[in-house]
């Protein structure tokens, strides 16, 4: 399971963030923090610049803009969160999670992310356990047919 989180104007499809005003932020936020890496390079495919910003010590963890003008992270950890919101800032923009509602910090995004991870967790256990249910109820039906045919076959004595 993936989260994506997004730094986002309010009015987003109407008014995209664009290339110069990301890599802008991107480029003043790592000024004044030495744990995020800015990497700009040509698509081989379009020829347009691409630019990311990676954590320096996770290349992972890292945010891009992504053609609709969003700035987008997948499974981001708290530091990068941290400088998403700081790029937010810089952008008059807001963090967004994958379902559109606004983080209002980062503390916010840690408690949203651990409940939704909580109750994700506790959904697929509840499937492993009817899962592993049904196949008990399986082999034991399979198990009495098979005893019944034996003892079919044997004239129904022992």
């Amino acid at each position: 399971m993936s989260l994506h989180v997004y730094v986002a104007n309010s009015r987003f499809k109407e008014e995209p963030i664009s290339y110069s005003a990301w890599i802008d932020a991107a480029i003043s936020v790592a000024a004044s923090n030495e744990a995020l890496v800015i990497c700009e390079r040509e698509n081989s495919r379009t020829g347009k610049a691409h630019a990311f910003a990676h954590l320096r010590s996770s290349k992972r963890q890292n945010m891009s803009l992504n053609p609709y003008g969003l700035v987008h992270a997948q499974d981001p950890n708290i530091e990068l969160i941290r400088l998403m919101f700081q790029i937010a800032e810089k952008l008059n923009a807001a963090v967004y999670s994958e379902t559109l509602k606004i983080y209002e910090s980062p503390e916010d995004w840690e408690q949203r992310t651990k409940q939704y991870r909580q109750r994700s967790d506790e959904r697929y256990a509840k499937y492993k356990k009817q899962k592993i249910t049904k196949v008990l109820l399986f082999l034991t039906v399979a198990v009495l047919g098979a005893l019944g045919v034996f003892l079919l076959s044997r004239g129904g004595s022992l």
